[in-house]
């Protein structure tokens, strides 16, 4: 599993309006409680072991 985002062809008021806003994203993650391992599992460790375990 990995965090990604398609902004292309999506309307309508979004709070992550493109991809230069997902560090409000993981901000907001921090602020519920999830632990820094955590955020950066969700966004890029878990895509990049499933890389190195089948490339």
């Amino acid at each position: 599993m990995g965090l990604g985002s398609d902004f292309d062809g999506i309307g309508g008021k979004l709070e992550l309006s493109d991809s230069s806003k997902m560090p409000l994203l993981a901000d907001a993650l921090r602020k519920e409680g999830f632990t820094e391992d955590e955020v950066e599992a969700i966004f890029f460790r878990n895509a990049q072991r499933i890389f190195e375990n089948n490339l």
